[in-house]
């Protein structure tokens, strides 16, 4: 039978009973088994425990196959003073000692700081650490030594000087951010992450450029579109400069200042670009200054290198509420319509890609090229449309009053042969009611179109006109003391046209369609289109439609001639044209009801003709086809 032999302290004898060959002893005497049983009886292994954190071996016979033993996680194990690392056998004899280890708390704080060095960002992780005690096994062959916990390390402190320890470990020396780092420090969280040092990027050059020394604005000052009612379509006139006025500066390249990164390295600057000044025709350069002045009048360009003045504006689309009035001192382009009520101003000439509607007006210092034009106004040369009715009207009536004079003198002639008395105002009004009614008329649409627009002329012009007109209506006739009144008033009535017409410029209106339109220009308006339909038009140089009907409305030329492919309609709708005396009057076909002015003459159609040219004869005076 076999004895239980616990694990001894070296040097310590069996006890009494005990023999010192156990594989003698026996009971009652028995013989002991022979050496073939032992051999098929294998003995029992030995046992190895962990009690209260100690080692206990047994072993059942000295032959028993020793136990082992496997330090685990978190365990030292030595045996006989050695550390082991792995599954190691003891015997009864061997000293061993465990003990437990625990998980260390974790404060780590790792700088990255990327290639180009510009910042550096410090990683923050914090772990609580966990204490362990050996956890006691069972007797077994094998055992391995485990641990359980017991209680929770706090991690360390995070403090700046930490913080500061892994920037200088990590090479950052510049830039370094002590607020950061502070809120660093108070931040609760395990795992964070902040920037905690900047570069100095370095300064950028200045490279050769011009600079703006205009600001572009556009002031809208409260306009009225009638009385006490706001415009709220006018933005205010698109900004511009004048000649002569500075509009640019140019600045000449400048060198950088050097960075430095967090590294403590120099960070270097680009060099400047050194670049040319480039003008265009609306710019040149003061001579020896640094400073672009405007050679025209126009909207300032100033880009990099380059200074213009632009004598244009250009809208994309539509003039329309969303752009609101377009007020430009110099061209303008509107690639589509200019929409109902909506006013585009030029100081130059204006190009229009689609139509001018109802009451939309365009008002251009120079000539103007539109697609057509529905119940809009246009005009053109200037104050046009204010002057051109005048100059038409008091050239109407120059030559309808010399030959009234030279009627009167006649009277008073006949008058100084018979003996009769002769009242010069009585006989003249008598005579302007009976053959010169033409005259009166329009006289008084005259001073009527006057009354109208006397805030746009100088006082001293309305009151010359009035005077010259006032010896034809009403009473004025019969004021009439003398013929000086009446020649003073005939040369006025010569004289206010060509100065007037001094005033408008030689501008073109080119069109394609009108209809319901007004059009007023000093110089020419040419339809290159089919139709002029019940439109209003006065023009300085002519009219040319070669191609066109024109029918309904009013054409009136002050010096030039009109051409046209048809005029008036088969059912005789009113028109008319005016040409002055050494104009004329060229339609392949004029249909009844059109009335035709050449000069004091005047025609009105009873029949349609053909192929007709319409001119006063120069040596009769009368009208001739």
């Amino acid at each position: 039978m076999t004895e239980e032999i616990l694990k001894r302290a070296p040097g310590e004898s069996a006890g009494a009973g005990e023999s010192a060959n156990p594989a003698a002893a026996g009971t009652g005497g028995a013989s002991a088994p022979d050496a073939g049983s032992q051999r098929e009886r294998p003995s029992p292994p030995g046992l190895v425990a962990i009690q209260g954190g100690k080692v206990v071996v047994q072993l059942p016979s000295p032959d028993s196959p020793r136990p082992s033993i496997t330090p685990g996680a978190y365990v030292v194990v030595e045996v006989n003073g050695t550390q082991i690392h792995e599954t190691t056998t003891i015997d009864v004899d061997d000293d061993v000692a465990i003990r437990a280890l625990p998980e260390e708390p974790v404060l780590d704080i790792r700088i990255e700081v990327p290639k180009s060095a510009e910042e550096a960002v410090a990683h923050v992780v914090r772990r609580a650490g966990t204490a362990h005690e050996v956890k006691d096994a069972p007797f077994a062959p094998h055992v391995t030594v485990a641990v359980r916990p017991v209680g929770t390390i706090p991690p360390p402190e995070l403090t700046a000087e930490a913080v500061k320890k892994a920037l200088a470990d990590a090479g950052v020396v510049f830039g370094i951010d002590e607020a950061a780092i502070e809120q660093m420090i108070a931040r609760p969280e395990a795992d964070f992450h902040a920037v905690v040092a900047r570069a100095k990027p370095p300064t950028p050059p200045v490279d050769s450029h011009a600079k703006p020394t205009v600001k572009e604005e556009t002031v809208a000052e409260v306009q009225l579109d009638e009385p006490h009612r706001v415009d709220l379509l006018y933005r205010g006139e698109i900004f511009s400069v004048q000649e002569g006025e500075v509009v640019a500066e140019w600045v000449d390249a400048q060198p950088g200042v050097d960075g430095t990164d967090v590294l403590g390295r120099p960070i270097p600057a680009k060099k400047p670009k050194v670049r040319a000044l480039k003008l265009g025709s609306g710019a040149r350069r003061a001579e020896g200054s640094k400073y672009i002045v405007a050679a025209r009048t126009g909207r300032p360009v100033v880009k990099e290198t380059f200074v213009d003045v632009v004598p244009s504006y250009e809208v994309p689309a539509d003039v329309n509420v969303a752009t609101g009035h377009i007020d430009f001192a110099g061209d303008v382009t509107v690639r589509r319509n200019v929409e109902e009520s909506l006013k585009v101003r030029a100081g130059g000439s204006v190009i229009i890609g689609g139509m001018v509607f109802r009451k939309a007006r365009v008002e251009a210092g120079g000539s103007v090229r539109v697609r057509g034009v529905v119940g809009g106004s246009i005009s053109a040369g200037g104050n046009t449309a204010v002057y051109g009715p005048l100059i038409e009207g008091l050239g109407r009536l120059a030559p309808l009053v010399q030959k009234a004079a030279e009627n009167l003198r006649r009277v008073e002639e006949a008058s100084r042969a018979t003996g009769k008395a002769f009242q010069i105002g009585v006989v003249f009004k008598a005579l302007l009611e009976r053959h010169f009614a033409e005259a009166q008329k329009v006289a008084q649409s005259t001073g009527a179109f006057l009354a109208q627009h006397k805030d746009e002329f100088e006082m001293d012009l309305v009151a010359r006109i009035a005077t010259a007109l006032r010896i034809l209506v009403g009473r004025g006739p019969l004021l009439v003391k003398s013929f000086d009144e009446i020649e003073a008033a005939l040369e006025e009535l010569r004289l206010i046209p060509a100065e007037l017409e001094a005033r408008i410029a030689e501008a073109d209106v080119i069109v394609e369609y009108l209809q319901n339109a007004e059009i007023a220009c000093g110089g020419k308006v040419q339809l290159v289109g089919k139709a002029c339909y019940n439109s209003k038009v006065i023009a300085r140089k002519g009219f040319e439609a070669p191609a066109a009907t024109i029918r309904g409305g009013s054409i009136t030329v002050t010096h030039g001639s009109v051409v046209a492919r048809e005029i008036g309609s088969p059912s005789a709708v009113v028109t008319e044209i005016a040409v002055p005396e050494d104009g004329s009057i060229k339609a392949d076909v004029i249909h009844p009801n059109v009335r035709c002015i050449v000069g004091h003459r005047q025609y009105r159609f009873e029949i349609t003709r053909r192929r007709v040219v319409l001119h006063l004869d120069r040596e009769t005076g009368e009208l001739r086809f």
